[in-house]
């Protein structure tokens, strides 16, 4: 049996739905904190965590209140609790994210792993180091998706003090994401700045590629069944 036209729509249809859910699946990775930034407009709510919050000073630090929000680990040599410092130039008010450790920051070699929580779809963060800090010695790794600085640092104050920018947004949920400061074979401090998450939109959502594909393949079925006919009207007899 031939299928009609419209039948044969909705088949090339769904064929397309199907094909873009699966090129759209992805993460892109951004060093710049202004592409970031507009890349996560269109997204729902958000969460920054900039550490400056008042009593922050001296206090471990575990992660971010409300919904996105994440739980923080650290590997190092030494003490490898979170705290929150100030002291050293970062990107925004006074205090950074570092190690309760003599230097207040994290050192070569040490790694630091957020643990996200809630619908997580975009990640942000500033890393501040020194001047000795070249191309691909810090890291992110998240899944199969990886990055690394680049030879130029997104902001700086000037006085030999730069602040690297790694970005992830996602059309799905993140998993957890280690940040790697260098293998620990060179000299290195490193403190971070201005956390932020971001939620996917709640109201509004336009349903998924794949659930669209399958909406056409179930319009497919029912243009594809044969219709009956429609019965003829009695005709009453004339005497």
């Amino acid at each position: 049996m031939q299928m009609n036209s419209l039948a044969r729509r909705a088949l090339l249809a769904a064929t397309a739905l199907a094909a873009g859910a699966h090129a759209a699946a992805g993460v892109v990775t951004y060093s710049s904190q202004a592409d970031f930034v507009s890349a996560t407009s269109g997204l729902g709510a958000a969460q920054l965590s900039n550490f400056d919050a008042a009593g922050l000073l001296g206090n471990t630090y575990t992660g971010s209140a409300g919904s996105p929000s994440f739980s923080l680990s650290a590997d190092s040599a030494g003490p490898a609790t979170p705290y929150v410092k100030g002291g050293f130039w970062t990107t925004s008010g006074s205090q950074y994210l570092g190690l309760d450790n003599g230097d207040g920051a994290f050192l070569g070699g040490d790694s630091l792993t957020f643990n996200l929580t809630g619908s997580v779809r975009a990640f942000g963060l500033y890393v501040i180091t020194g001047g000795d800090v070249v191309a691909g010695d810090i890291g992110l790794t998240m899944g199969n998706t990886q990055m690394s600085n680049g030879a130029s640092a997104d902001r700086s104050d000037g006085f030999g003090s730069y602040a690297y920018f790694f970005g992830l947004v996602s059309d799905t949920d993140l998993g957890s994401i280690t940040m790697k400061f260098g293998d620990g074979s060179y000299l290195m401090t490193a403190t971070v700045d201005d956390v932020s998450l971001y939620a996917a939109k709640q109201t509004g959502t336009i349903p998924e590629p794949a659930s669209l594909a399958l909406l056409s393949l179930g319009l497919l079925a029912l243009c594809a069944t044969p219709q009956r006919q429609r019965a003829k009207p009695i005709q009453e007899s004339t005497v």
